[in-house]
């Protein structure tokens, strides 16, 4: 709240929009709730990435290598096999929209 920008003047205050609550209804879950200002009305998104559907070697491998990526300490040709499964997992979850209901819920 101490960093929003406050606007200018009575236009385009972003000062206090964004709040966090601890609400969960899984522990598991990154939980995110969306609210208009102008009729009040509120979504909430639930995303489980432990329920996207994922070989499980391609999963392990992803994590391994995602560890070298952040360190910057992978080689080039890990680098590209990280690119490469990390596409896969967001084009399985984008387009091909696997098993959605399972990671994915949104309540109004």
């Amino acid at each position: 709240p101490d960093t929003g920008f406050k606007g200018l003047g009575p236009r385009f205050r972003r000062k206090d929009l964004l709040k966090f609550s601890p609400k969960k209804s899984d522990s598991k879950a990154l939980c995110f709730e969306f609210g208009r200002l102008d009729n009040e009305k509120t979504v909430s998104v639930e995303f489980s990435p432990n329920k996207v559907p994922f070989a499980q070697e391609k999963a392990n491998r992803l994590g391994q290598l995602m560890g070298k990526v952040l360190g910057e300490v992978a080689a080039e040709d890990e680098l590209k096999e990280f690119q490469d499964l990390w596409i896969e997992k967001v084009r399985d979850m984008l387009f091909e929209r696997k098993a959605i209901d399972e990671w994915i819920r949104i309540r109004s």
